[in-house]
């Protein structure tokens, strides 16, 4: 009886809000026994007839399915106080192992559902590469790089440069996301349909022929449907493609989105709308940024104090630049200008030269165009209230450009450093060829030569 009376105090709750509230009830009532022609038990039962005094008579519902759901009895049921709302209403075979048949139907009703922008990109399949790469080898680069020109001016004359290129060679389309279940191949959907058909036919006949060719068909598709399912799982572990198998993992996780409302904390500011949440979590990153003591800024001329050995100065040659860009991961994001990794990697041949030229620029004028210092930021969650943004942690996703010259200071710095041993032999982070592994061996080493460290 007390969940009968809860949701007997539910409706009054949903009633009170308007009168021509759309109320439908779904369900296993578990009430064989009531006539539904009559509205009432057809033996005296306590809950059946609350059921049908207290909520279906008292609200005005109709009760719209006459046909059995488990067996010969009426156990699911669709209940509305606007059954004009519904249509289309059928009973199907059962899902796996439930002995309840499927109730399907249409429900006619206003839903206000987001606006999802559709998302733009470029249409790699039906580029015209060669025509690409062409176009991009006539632009007289050396005009671009103007000395008397900014860092700025210059990166963005060299930028629209090659975007032009690209809109004149790389179509574009616009896509809307969509839900995309991968192991329903096309094959277990023709399945599907075979199923549908066996078991009309079947509820049609009732002859014991058609139910066992529905029941035989109805086990093959549960079997090529799970077998299709974990061949699907296998691959994501066994790509060499992260992306897929996180973005799998993703999929199957609760709470993946953002809380409707951010808080600072339990008594600071909240943000409810896609801007105030951007804002919010921009001034909490800020907040905790540390930022570099002035105090400890290293001296210009401290080389020449301590080990006598001068850093050269790195000169970018087009040959590294080009060698970069052709290992660029084409499944990595793109950054704020734009620039995604298979277009720089189709261009590489040709945009080599002038890129490494637009670096020295950069390094001799000791400038940084604004998108290399730029960045698309992605909270990620770390743990405890997801309402909380104290509790992400900022992701940065930089330009792809500037991680390749980054990619050229950190060789040239660590060839220095490792050419004239300036590195201690017990460094093992951020080292090609070091890890956590020989770490730890040289640990247990140390230990058992000359016992405990």
């Amino acid at each position: 009886m007390n969940y009968l009376e809860g949701l007997k105090r539910s409706l009054e709750k949903v009633t009170v809000v308007s009168d021509h509230t759309n109320v439908v009830l779904l369900g296993d009532f578990n009430f064989p026994d009531i006539d539904w022609d009559l509205i009432c038990p057809s033996q005296p039962n306590v809950l059946s007839d609350y059921f049908c005094d207290n909520i279906v008579n008292f609200y005005g519902f109709s009760q719209l399915i006459d046909e059995p759901t488990r067996q010969d009895a009426i156990l699911d049921l669709v209940i509305s106080n606007r059954p004009e709302s519904l249509k289309n209403i059928q009973i199907l075979d059962g899902i796996g192992s439930s002995d309840h048949n499927v109730v399907s139907l249409k429900l006619t009703c206003k839903v206000t559902r987001p606006y999802q922008r559709p998302k733009q990109i470029f249409d790699y399949k039906n580029a015209n590469w060669d025509n690409f790469r062409l176009e991009l080898s006539n632009i007289p680069w050396d005009a671009i790089l103007n000395d008397n020109d900014t860092m700025e001016e210059v990166w963005l004359n060299w930028k629209s440069a090659f975007f032009k290129a690209i809109e004149n060679n790389v179509p574009s389309k616009k896509i809307k996301s969509r839900q995309n279940v991968p192991w329903i191949t096309s094959d277990i959907r023709k399945l599907f349909h075979k199923r549908k058909r066996l078991w009309k036919k079947a509820k049609s006949t009732q002859l014991e022929v058609d139910w066992n060719k529905y029941k035989s068909l109805r086990n093959k598709v549960k079997s090529e449907l799970n077998k299709s399912y974990y061949q699907h799982v296998h691959s994501l572990i066994d790509s060499k493609n992260p992306k897929r198998f996180w973005s799998f993992i993703k999929s199957k996780t609760k709470n993946k989105s953002i809380p409707v409302t951010m808080k600072w904390s339990d008594r600071g500011v909240t943000a409810s709308t896609g801007k105030d949440k951007a804002e919010l979590f921009c001034k909490f990153f800020a907040s905790v940024f540390t930022r570099p003591d002035p105090a400890t800024d290293v001296d210009e001329d401290a080389h020449s104090h301590g080990s006598g050995f001068v850093i050269p100065d790195l000169m970018c040659s087009s040959a590294n630049v080009g060698e970069l860009l052709l290992t660029l991961d084409v499944n990595k994001a793109t950054g704020p200008d734009g620039l995604s990794a298979r277009l720089l990697r189709e261009a590489a041949s040709v945009i080599s030269d002038p890129l490494s030229k637009l670096f020295n620029m950069s390094l001799n004028r000791g400038k940084l165009p604004r998108d290399w210092k730029s960045a698309n930021i992605t909270p990620v969650y770390k743990n405890g209230g997801k309402e909380y943004v104290s509790n992400y942690r900022p992701i940065s996703l930089t330009s792809l450009v500037v991680k390749t010259l980054e990619k050229l200071v950190t060789r040239h710095i660590m060839a220095h450093l490792e050419d004239h041993d300036l590195l201690s032999p017990h460094q093992y982070g951020f080292r090609a060829g070091f890890s956590c592994t020989s770490q730890l061996t040289s640990l247990r080493d140390t230990r058992v030569n000359h016992g405990p460290v």
